[in-house]
């Protein structure tokens, strides 16, 4: 499909979420950020930069979780550094930006939440180890989940209450979630964040029901 992606170096693939309904609906998928296991501060960033053109050109759009402020992009490298994730993937870091986050950032770390047609992605980019020569080596850790499989299990009793009451309560957690963003956004503004006024919500009903 239209957001297939390539996903190379791979070491492990792990089956996660389960229901009997729908099979298995969550995989964790452990890889390389390069072929070799160390490699130059230079080669590290170069695979960074092929990984997110991939993850670009296959459609891969940021995710705000509901319930959470919608800060705004130009707010991206001070979130990132504050809270551990990208809230603009089409955004490419600069060699310079790169080696910032990544020795100043929490864990050594870069975090996205993103999401295509039904699939949630949470995808981290860590570095596990840096040698006295200066070789670094990190590893790229993908979860995948069915967005069906997120929603309905933050529903009490989401996969066995009827059709009818599964719309109902889906609907009054859309309100809940908007309350506790606006009152989360407010906050942010105190601390100086800008809001972005024109992200929607990928409308995700036709998977949950």
């Amino acid at each position: 499909g239209g957001n297939s992606l390539m996903i190379d170096h791979v070491f492990s693939v792990l089956g996660t979420s389960f229901n009997p309904e729908d099979g298995i609906q969550g995989f964790d998928i452990d890889t390389g950020l390069n072929k070799e296991d160390f490699v130059t501060p230079e080669h590290a960033y170069q695979g960074y930069v092929e990984l997110m053109k991939r993850i670009n050109q296959a459609g891969w759009k940021n995710y705000f979780i509901r319930s959470m402020p919608r800060i705004a992009k130009e707010d991206n490298l001070r979130y990132l550094m504050e809270s551990g994730y990208v809230i603009d993937p089409g955004y490419i870091f600069s060699y310079e930006e790169w080696q910032k986050i990544i020795s100043e950032s929490v864990g050594n770390s870069i975090g996205y939440r993103l999401y295509a047609k039904g699939i949630l992605l949470n995808l981290d980019i860590d570095q596990t180890k840096k040698t006295e020569d200066g070789k670094e080596q990190y590893i790229v850790r993908y979860a995948l989940e069915t967005i069906r499989y997120d929603e309905r299990n933050s529903i009490p009793n989401g996969y066995e209450i009827t059709s009818k009451e599964l719309e109902q309560a889906f609907k009054q957690q859309l309100l809940q979630n908007q309350n506790a963003r606006e009152m989360d956004e407010k906050e942010a503004i105190k601390n100086g964040y800008r809001i972005d006024q024109d992200y929607v919500d990928p409308d995700v009903w036709p998977f949950v029901k």
